[in-house]
């Protein structure tokens, strides 16, 4: 028997290249989800490509005529701890208000409330504006909390070469007590 994720069988596709500006005139919205291992530019960057992101982005003009991209972001993805080497979950949520343009000089005249996103050509890829969200808002160096136990201890020689190996810790205090043996 094959187990499907409920939200993302009923979830919608998420276009790809859309045109911002007919979008706004419409008024249009997309809501949807999208697998994070469909994300091409992430390669390099500590994320397991598993997992999903939610995606609602409203379109729209406001009353000072300016084009509008808004919407909140889910991502619900699995990032490489630094430490240990080992899955991460995660859940970040971003909000986003960006207005595209189409010359670097209309950038000067959004309101501060608005991100300008230049468009190269008439139509933008609703993933690559997804990827860009997504990468800023990761953390610098993920890792386990401070609560969580990476159970890893690194152990340096004065050669400077570090040995890992890893640890069950079961008692806090047998770290220390191996330290003084």
């Amino acid at each position: 028997m094959a187990l499907y994720h409920y939200p993302l069988m009923l979830a919608r596709e998420i276009p790809d290249l859309i045109d911002p500006f007919r979008f706004a005139r419409l008024q249009r919205v997309v809501d949807g989800v999208l697998p994070i291992s469909k994300l091409n530019s992430l390669k390099g960057l500590p994320i397991i490509p598993e997992g999903f992101l939610e995606v609602t982005a409203n379109f729209g003009i406001d009353a000072q005529g300016i084009f509008y991209i808004k919407g909140e972001i889910i991502f619900n993805l699995k990032l490489e701890c630094q430490r240990c080497l080992q899955a991460l979950p995660c859940v970040l949520s971003t909000t986003f208000a960006i207005s595209p343009i189409k010359d670097e000089k209309e950038s000067e005249k959004l309101p501060s409330y608005y991100e300008a996103f230049l468009l190269e050509e008439d139509k933008i890829s609703f993933k690559r504006l997804v990827e860009e969200e997504l990468i800023l808002n990761l953390p610098l160096v993920p890792k386990h909390s401070e609560t969580e136990d990476c159970r890893l201890e690194a152990n340096i020689d004065l050669s400077g070469k570090a040995n890992v190996k890893a640890v069950n810790v079961s008692n806090p205090f047998t770290v220390l007590q191996n330290l003084i043996n």
